[in-house]
């Protein structure tokens, strides 16, 4: 008998790193209706293989949560995320599509760019006249 998940998607889950992108390969449950009992032994009518392709989040309770997409922020300033929460029990087979980009600070914007050019100060001295009245007096 097979143990689930094997010991490869073991290794893998314990190497995972939040925002790695990942193909998940798993069995669904499925059901039927009306069914002869030959046709409930064909493979194809009892299993339900899945391919589940999105970012890891985490493993938690025994199922693998990936998030496939990131909306903009709510009211809560948290993003809504959407995705699926797989039982590891059913997992057959995960493949690392790419490693997770490190977090990059963002660096604030500089207000104002530096100066490439040489600045010249100019000063400027103008000459005001001066107004004398009819005595000779200035006013």
């Amino acid at each position: 008998m097979k143990t689930f998940p094997p010991n490869e998607v073991q290794e893998i889950l314990q190497r995972l790193k939040r925002g790695d992108r990942i193909e998940v390969h798993w069995l669904d449950a499925s059901g039927f209706k009306n069914m002869s009992e030959k046709e409930l032994l064909s493979p194809e009518n009892y299993m339900t293989p899945r391919e589940t392709i999105g970012r890891f989040f985490a493993f938690i309770d025994n199922h693998l949560v990936i998030t496939a997409e990131r909306s903009i922020a709510g009211s809560d300033g948290r993003p809504p995320y959407e995705g699926s929460s797989i039982p590891i029990g059913t997992v057959q087979s995960i493949v690392v599509l790419m490693a997770a980009s490190p977090q990059q600070k963002k660096q604030p914007k500089k207000l104002f760019k530096p100066q490439l050019t040489p600045m010249k100060i100019v000063t400027e001295i103008v000459k005001v006249p001066v107004i004398s009245n009819e005595f000779g007096q200035m006013a």
